[in-house]
């Protein structure tokens, strides 16, 4: 890492025709202007900053030494912008890509000869100029290094940022793309949650195993809002708003797309705003392998309470599951039954609307902590006695999936299909029951499957010939 020691000369130098104080003098407008500026024999650095309207004589004091060590640390910033790759890179990555390679270059640099030739507001601005002769200044070598292979040694000793994993992948050469892809993706995700990596890999979940709970976060908190309002499922799991999203920093964007993972309006802006910066290789990342959101018909009709509805639909696995339509690969466990389980089921035996609330209630609650099988199947059938298909037939597809023999995951959701007229879905979903489950049914299980497949192919009625 770069040490930067700083001894100011106290004498006005004298370097060629004019001295520095003469030569600022001369040229004070322009010398006054942001950036490094070559004049006469000398080089002058000049940084801006924000002068607050009324501050302690302390803190004017310290934030006058800040502006002057920035103006000396910008002489360095110079030098390694000459040095560093990226010509046609933009602004925001070559500041960035400097930034960093002063923490990679190993090496010590005095500036001797820095004099402050002028510190003071002008208007709203701590405006701070510096001088050095040229001649000094170009003695200086910052020996940056490699800033790739110095990213690259971070990334691998686990201590990357994420501004060093954006930069790496901007900078390095083709055939290291992929290792910087993942560098980079892999720091965005740890920084601003999971939904980022599912979403540019396009994936629901990162193992069969573990539901993306942080990912579902900012979409539960909407979907409970929208179904509580009485709003229909899609509009529910809509896209967040794009013009919400204009006034938002680029880590605000990171952020909700970490919590709010495959929003398309949420991908797209992030993707956007990289590009107009100039990072075009992160950008891309998220160019790559959208998923389309699933479109949820709703069944008007049900008889859950609003709220109770919301809170179902908001349950992580569930809204999971409208997401992807039911294509989420979510794994069950298998419950011993729980005092909570027996509650549920005996409630649900009642066959009276209130128990069947009670126990969907119940369920919900089992199902947010801990999805199991059965509690699935059960919450499924619940939700059928409820007059609520939609909801019904993703639960049901889960238990099913994750089930194909049991005796009652098939059936229920066979009468879902039914209630919500899917015949394409329902004959592929009757044949694996078929082929599955047959011999675990229940006499009302085959009765249920004789109605099914009644229903996808009704019999002619022969007509009657009298004698």
């Amino acid at each position: 890492m770069i040490a930067l020691a700083i001894a100011v000369a106290p004498q006005d130098g004298v370097h060629g025709d004019r001295t520095l104080t003469q030569e600022f003098a001369a040229n004070s407008e322009v010398l006054k202007k942001s950036g490094i500026h070559f004049s006469g024999n000398w080089v002058f650095s000049s940084v801006h900053s924000k002068a607050k309207v009324s501050e302690s004589e302390l803190n004017a004091e310290i934030n006058g030494e800040k502006a002057e060590f920035n103006a000396s640390r910008g002489y360095l910033l110079w030098k390694v912008g000459e040095a560093l790759p990226g010509g046609d890179r933009s602004t925001a990555v070559r500041n960035a890509a400097a930034d960093i390679a002063l923490t990679c270059a190993q090496q010590r640099v005095e500036f001797k000869s820095i004099q402050t030739v002028f510190n003071q507001k002008v208007g709203d601005l701590l405006i701070v100029v510096q001088g050095m002769p040229k001649a000094v200044f170009d003695q200086i070598e910052v020996k940056s290094g490699n800033v790739v292979s110095c990213i690259t040694d971070r990334a691998e000793a686990g201590s990357v940022s994420v501004i060093e994993a954006m930069v790496l992948l901007e900078l390095c050469s083709e055939d290291l793309l992929p290792q910087a892809r993942g560098i980079a993706l892999k720091a965005l995700s740890d920084s601003y949650g999971i939904g980022i990596d599912l979403t540019v890999r396009g994936v629901w979940m990162a193992s069969e195993k573990t539901l993306p709970l942080p990912s579902l976060k900012l979409w539960c908190i909407s979907v409970r809002q929208d179904v509580a309002l009485g709003k229909d499922l899609s509009l529910a799991c809509r896209p967040m708003d794009a013009q919400l999203l204009n006034g938002l920093h680029i880590e605000e964007r990171l952020a909700f797309l970490g919590h709010r993972m495959h929003d398309p309006n949420v991908r797209a802006s992030v993707e956007a705003n990289l590009m107009s910066d100039g990072w075009r290789r992160n950008a891309e990342l998220f160019s790559e392998k959208p998923l389309v959101l699933a479109t949820v018909a709703d069944h008007p009709g049900s008889k859950l309470p609003l709220e109770l509805r919301g809170k179902i639909a908001a349950t992580p696995i569930m809204t999971l599951l409208l997401l992807s339509g039911g294509q989420a690969p979510v794994q069950l466990s298998v419950q011993v039954e729980s005092k909570l389980l027996a509650d549920a089921r005996a409630a649900f035996n009642l066959i009276e609307l209130p128990e069947l609330i009670r126990a969907a209630t119940i369920l919900q609650e089992i199902i947010a902590v801990h999805p199991d099988q059965e509690s699935m199947i059960l919450l499924g059938a619940t939700l059928l006695a409820l007059d609520d298909p939609s909801l019904a037939r993703l639960i049901c597809m889960a238990a099913f999936q994750h089930n194909p023999a049991h005796p009652f995951a098939g059936v229920n959701l066979l009468l879902a299909l039914r209630k919500l007229n899917m015949k394409d879905e329902a004959r592929m979903v009757l044949a694996q029951v078929r082929s599955n489950a047959s011999v675990h049914l229940t006499k009302w299980g085959h009765d249920q499957i004789a109605l099914i497949a009644e229903w996808l192919d009704p019999q002619p009625i022969e007509a009657v010939v009298s004698p």
